[in-house]
């Protein structure tokens, strides 16, 4: 290792200007995915072209920033966490500059890929650099106030992000990022230290390639499977060859001896496998919330996205408020009594939006999101951090770079088990209405003949018109139904994943002393 090092030591107080910096640089790259989200049906009229061609200005993202993940703790053994997460600011940075001057399709994406390589490594990065910089038993109250930014980037987005669509030119939404980015790695370079790997690892060439291959074939399948469809052979040999690679992955990184990613970091460690586990778990029950109350608020109760946006907003302020709290508690408490809490708030409220109705109002609906995320806030942090505090400082670039990538395998995967289990139940209720309807053929007659006669009564239109306008309203009702009792059905669905967490829990005792939760020094260049 070249230059003058010197023994560092993380402060015994949390450093909040440095903390400060790695939550900007990960809210930034949060709040550019939700915000491009709501711009998706401009950009489809702006560039005239279909779902099927502007989904990969997502897709691409989704693929570019889950392929880079991995990667990304070898990148900071090789390089340093300060220099990596500096880089990938840049690139993130430059990415958004290049999206903000795009004049087509192909140009946008091709920018989005190289803004999800930045915005990829950011997440990761940003877990391994707090770890280095703040001692064990401050992690929670320091990774809590991260939380804020991970809370409120995605709640916040969609308001913001149709806010400037509404009133500006779409590439606002990436120019933003510039200013922002650039005074983030102005005051990063002479704020955050510098703190180099002791050991300069040696690339494990087949490892970086099978999971690169694997996790793009996985979240490439996952999320190209409901518009192609899950029997089809495109979709099925992909899943495969993903899943095979993967698995092929874990047994090459079980005996070489210079794993990409050291997974034999969980031989005997409970405390780190329940973690990632009930991580995976609860994130793909995450996004049955995330997923189903816009479309319930936007196909049933008729909000726009900015009104959808507005309702989901204060659920972001409840757990980026509670983040920091729930961080406190588990350095004091430990992480069964708050994961136990957690998940029978958030199992409880669940099962409650459970009974969503045509009746539901606005702010019975926007109370059960808050409350359902007060209770993720609640465990959600002690059920990661607990699992990290078991970790080696000297591996915990790999192995925070592992649990971002379960959390972006899980996320693709509850998207599309959720939209799965979704549509399959909306069929099935709108074919059991359906027959329904036809069995009663009194109800359906009296009906139509009232919906006529209102028409008629309050319009010029003909009664034959009228009466057409009576079955688009029948069956508009019966879809709303379907909607409604799928929805429910899904909610449930994922409390039931929620509730199935909690033996888990149990596993996830604190030991006697967490790894490296000593005053261990770290080799720090002094130039």
């Amino acid at each position: 290792m070249n230059g003058e090092t010197a023994s560092y030591h993380p402060s015994l107080r949390i450093p909040w200007l440095q903390l400060f910096i790695l939550m900007a640089g990960a809210f930034m790259a949060f709040l550019d995915t939700s915000i491009v989200n709501v711009a998706i049906p401009k950009l489809m009229a702006i560039f005239g072209v279909g779902v099927n061609s502007i989904q990969w200005v997502t897709t691409a993202y989704l693929l570019s920033a889950g392929v880079t993940i991995p990667v990304t703790g070898y990148f900071g053994d090789r390089l340093g966490v300060k220099r990596i997460f500096l880089i990938s600011l840049g690139v993130f940075t430059l990415g958004s500059a290049l999206c903000s001057v795009a004049t087509n399709l192909d140009f946008l994406i091709a920018a989005r890929v190289i803004e999800a390589v930045g915005g990829g490594a950011i997440m990761p990065v940003t877990t391994a650099y707090t770890y280095q910089i703040v001692t064990r038993d401050k992690i929670g109250v320091a990774l809590g106030t991260r939380g804020i930014a991970m809370a409120a980037a995605p709640a916040f987005g969609p308001v913001l992000g149709g806010y400037l669509i509404d009133h500006f030119d779409w590439h606002i939404i990436f120019t933003i990022n510039i200013p922002i980015g650039i005074l983030t790695m102005l005051v990063g370079m002479m704020v955050l230290p510098r703190i180099p790997a002791e050991v300069k690892p040696r690339l494990d060439l087949p490892g970086m390639i099978l999971i690169i291959a694997g996790a793009f074939a996985v979240l490439l399948g996952l999320s190209q499977g409901q518009s192609v469809g899950w029997h089809t052979l495109a979709i099925v040999a992909t899943l495969t060859f993903g899943v095979f690679a993967l698995i092929v992955f874990v047994l090459w990184e079980l005996v070489t001896d210079h794993p990409v990613i050291d997974l034999r970091v969980f031989k005997g460690n409970s405390v780190l496998a329940a973690s990632f586990l009930g991580t995976f778990m609860v994130t793909v029950a995450l996004y049955a919330g995330i997923f189903l109350i816009p479309i319930f608020t936007q196909q049933i109760m008729g909000f726009t996205p900015f009104q959808t946006g507005l309702l989901m907003a204060p659920a972001a302020v409840v757990m980026g408020a509670l983040s920091p709290i729930s961080g406190r508690l588990f350095d004091r408490f430990g992480a069964v009594s708050l994961c136990l809490a957690g998940i029978a708030i958030t199992a409880f409220v669940t099962f409650q939006m459970g009974n969503l109705n045509l009746n539901t109002s606005y702010h019975t609906l926007q109370l059960w999101y808050m409350e359902r995320s007060a209770g993720f806030a609640l465990f959600m942090l002690p059920l990661t951090v607990v699992g990290l505090n078991t970790v080696p400082r000297q591996l915990m670039n790999r192995v925070t770079s592992l649990n971002s990538l379960v959390r972006q395998l899980a996320g693709s995967l509850g998207i599309a088990f959720i939209t799965y289990l979704y549509n399959r139940q909306e069929l099935i209720y709108y074919a059991l209405y359906a027959n329904n309807v036809t069995a009663t053929p009194p109800v359906v007659t009296g009906f139509i003949h009232g919906m006529t006669g209102f028409l008629l009564r309050r319009s010029v239109i003909g009664s034959h018109n009228a009466y057409i306008l009576a079955l688009i309203v029948l069956g508009k009702e019966i879809t709303n139904q379907a909607t409604s009792l799928a929805i429910d059905y899904t909610m449930v669905f994922s409390a039931i994943v929620i509730v199935a967490v909690v033996p888990l829990v149990f596993l996830l005792r604190r030991p006697k002393k967490d790894a490296a939760s000593g005053p261990e020094p770290v080799q720090m260049k002094t130039r």
